[in-house]
């Protein structure tokens, strides 16, 4: 029997409608919670979700002639947005997970796409050079969605990004960042417990400015940076915490440890949230001296 993943179908369990107990979409990011979205959010919850994949697109500025490869794209749901909303017709993509894979295969498949229009999915991890393998020389734009602060060895997926990524290309990514180095040993104390049971690796967090020098060793650099934490973190668990009181009476169907895995992860964001511990940004990453224009939104 093959080992329990840690990234499987469970993000389905966070896309029941509450009226109808039907699973709806399959996403699992944190969310993007405007002023429009947060009323009413627990019928509102894949619609922040895709709102976060179309900011991470504008980030991107992610066009449909664009050679895209998504680097852990879940159960599938964001790749219906490359390709359907941004028109995206040659995109390729990694994901850990086996069990996600091949939904997302479903998902895609579901959509009948032109036959003009390329979409290959691939099992791997990202951070090793052997998923790699097989891949497009070159990509205009390489996509990280709520995802990379997982990943086990991001130097390693900087690096193999930077060797893949086009003239002009652009690596975007939504990550957690340390607003400041922790000096309180209780506060590292609780973030190295949480990041182990979340698959965390503990160094993957960092502060804005240990990030800029990790990427400026592998000669890449941040252009664009945008916080939107306030749009993400407290939302996000208010909506999860309504959306788990209205199905309380259907969480014996779902599984009392993805309840718990969701519910210690909402609790965990808000605390560092609250603590001013964590942040969460958009990242735009380029080749080292590509553009000029450099900016923090």
């Amino acid at each position: 029997m093959a080992p329990k993943e840690f990234h499987d179908l469970s993000e389905l369990q966070l896309n029941i409608n509450p009226q109808s107990g039907e699973v709806e979409s399959s996403w699992g990011n944190l969310g993007f919670w405007s002023t429009q979205n947060q009323s009413n959010a627990s019928l509102n919850y894949p619609q922040a979700c895709r709102q976060l994949a179309c900011e991470v697109a504008a980030m991107a500025d992610l066009k449909g002639d664009h050679n895209l490869l998504d680097t852990g794209f879940g159960c599938g749901d964001q790749l219906a947005v490359w390709l359907q909303e941004f028109k995206v017709n040659n995109l390729t993509g990694i994901n850990l997970s086996v069990s996600q894979t091949h939904h997302a295969q479903k998902k895609i498949a579901a959509l009948k796409l032109d036959a003009d229009i390329r979409c290959e999915l691939k099992v791997g991890d990202g951070c090793q050079p052997s998923a790699w393998q097989g891949l497009d020389k070159h990509f205009d734009r390489i996509i990280a969605l709520d995802c990379i602060y997982h990943f086990t060895n991001k130097s390693q997926y900087f690096s193999l990004c930077k060797q893949r990524l086009g003239e002009g290309g652009a690596l975007v990514v939504s990550d957690l960042l340390l607003n400041a180095s922790i000096k309180n040993i209780w506060h590292k104390c609780i973030l190295k417990t949480i990041c182990y049971f979340s698959h965390i690796p503990f160094q993957n967090i960092k502060t804005i400015d240990e990030y800029r020098a990790e990427l400026n060793l592998l000669g890449l650099e941040i252009a664009r940076d945008k916080d939107i934490s306030d749009q993400v973190f407290l939302p996000f668990g208010q909506w999860l915490e309504q959306y788990i009181s209205e199905l309380s009476d259907k969480k014996s169907d779902i599984g009392r440890l993805s309840w718990l895995k969701y519910r210690g992860t909402a609790k965990f964001l808000r605390w560092a949230y609250e603590k001013k511990i964590f942040s969460y940004h958009l990242l735009r990453i380029e080749h080292h001296g590509e553009f000029s224009n450099k900016s923090t939104l």
